[in-house]
């Protein structure tokens, strides 16, 4: 089992993706990895501080360690989370197996993804990179569909806890959204996805 610590601010907008956003995050780098394109499956839950899913077979558990509301593009969520991945080839936990399961959900995903090394020299210094790794941050834009509804969400992810997201964290978001085109926009949810979908109601 693998674990992992991210800080993590995200944004969940209804609707299609504008095509404003879209060129403006093809100004940030070249495609480095490939769009991902994938079907998660989300277990429900009352609770914001958790996260379950299982991703491409294997089972992700998340643990939200921190929150915290600033303001970037509005009042927004800043989360610090723990992730454990377990790799078990003999689980009975399939996307057949729990796709019409109550309390699963399944999500399918559009992710555009660049990956920057970051140095706080004074200023800040992002690198482009092809692949995640410490001390590094991602910043994506992903394209949602969850019971026939249509979302799309734009996030950024620093890979470790070892920085401190007032003084350093935030001015790091900050600079990657310099050039963000959208104002803000109120029907936006600022959260993580296990808040996010616990909102969202089943269909009748």
């Amino acid at each position: 089992m693998d674990n992992f610590h991210t800080i993590e601010v995200r944004w969940f907008h209804p609707g299609t993706l504008p095509d404003d956003v879209k060129q403006w995050f093809a100004t940030l780098g070249q495609p480095l990895e490939k769009i991902d394109t994938r079907s998660d499956f989300y277990l429900q839950s009352s609770s914001p501080d958790v996260g379950v899913k299982l991703r491409q077979g294997n089972l992700e558990v998340k643990s939200r360690n921190q929150n915290l509301t600033l303001d970037i593009l509005g009042n927004s969520q800043v989360e610090r989370w723990s992730k454990w991945i377990c790799v078990d080839d003999r689980s009975s936990l399939t996307p057949t197996t729990i796709a019409n399961k109550s309390g699963w959900l399944k999500v399918d995903k559009i992710r555009d993804r660049r990956l920057f090394q970051v140095e706080f020299v004074g200023s800040i210094k992002l690198t482009q990179i092809a692949t995640p790794q410490d001390e590094a941050v991602a910043i994506e834009i992903t394209q949602l569909q969850v019971q026939d509804r249509t979302w799309w969400t734009i996030a950024c992810e620093y890979f470790g806890d070892n920085i401190d997201i007032k003084i350093k964290f935030i001015p790091l978001v900050k600079h990657l959204l310099a050039q963000y085109p959208s104002l803000i926009n109120l029907s936006q949810v600022s959260c993580g996805y296990p808040e996010w979908l616990n909102s969202i109601e089943p269909l009748s």
